[in-house]
């Protein structure tokens, strides 16, 4: 009777049955991990999921799942996938920047069961280009921030390397 979305699971190892009635509450995301999981949930919209392209189901849809799952904190002993992490990255960096609009987050839906644990929790996921498109770094940016990376971990490698010595 409702209009069709596009919902994604927040908990990795939470089953819930079709045709099962379930009792919970709406809320919209109020969490740093809940705007970050609502933010890709908009940006695999924006790269084409949901599809039946393998393309896109394995390079999109399982890591941006993966990385909900992750920011979410339920992953429990599955372990991170590296495919996730430049997921996880772009919506750390589009939360600190304060990319989320709140009129975006007003429209994202979170439904939890009354007895948590129980079941899966969900969250629609609504397609914002505008938003997408002011978080995606510029080239320069992004060179920058990898040099700054890079840098980082090259002098911490001489950091270990100079306490070895000694």
């Amino acid at each position: 009777g409702g209009p069709d979305l596009s919902v994604f699971c927040l908990d990795l190892h939470l089953d819930t049955y079709v045709g099962t009635t379930y009792a919970g509450s709406l809320y919209t995301p109020a969490t740093q991990a809940e705007e970050e999981a609502a933010f890709l949930a908009s940006y695999s919209l924006y790269l084409g999921a949901p599809s039946s392209n393998p393309a896109i189901v394995n390079n999109v849809e399982g890591p941006i799942s993966m990385a909900i799952w992750q920011l979410m904190g339920t992953m429990g002993a599955t372990p991170p996938d590296p495919a996730a992490a430049p997921y996880i990255q772009f919506a750390q960096y589009a939360y600190s920047n304060e990319l989320i609009p709140a009129a975006f987050l007003a429209n994202v839906s979170i439904w939890t069961p009354d007895q948590p644990g129980s079941s899966q929790r969900f969250m629609t996921a609504i397609r914002d280009d505008s938003m997408i498109q002011a978080a995606i770094p510029e080239p320069g940016t992004a060179v920058f921030l990898g040099t700054g990376v890079l840098l980082l971990a090259l002098s911490r490698g001489l950091a270990i390397r100079r306490r070895m010595r000694i």
